[in-house]
């Protein structure tokens, strides 16, 4: 689904995501990197939303921020509060992608 933001003059595409358990045997470990790889064709015209199911566990971890990406200084960072504290390889992996 894709909207125009006049605004901004650029499409947003909105994409809904279902990643199956790790132990399901639907499951495919390349799926985030394949989504990642899609999501960089697209990136330079366009807004990406990704909502849906992950299957992934961040805790209060906050995503990594990939050099040259403009990021806020560590102390304009909202800690993130979740009562899951854990981080599953998933998690991990959403994390990296974002």
């Amino acid at each position: 689904m894709a909207e125009y933001l006049p605004r901004f003059r650029r499409i947003i595409v909105k994409c809904s995501c279902y990643i199956p358990l790790s132990h399901s045997s639907y499951f495919d470990p390349d799926t985030l990197p394949n989504l990642e790889n899609e999501i960089k064709l697209f990136i330079k015209g366009y807004f990406i939303l990704l909502a849906g199911d992950f299957n992934a566990r961040t805790g209060v971890q906050h995503c990594n921020l990939a050099p040259g990406r403009i990021s806020p200084p560590p102390t304009m960072i909202t800690p993130r509060k979740s009562f899951d504290t854990r981080v599953n390889d998933l998690g991990k992996q959403l994390l990296e992608t974002c």
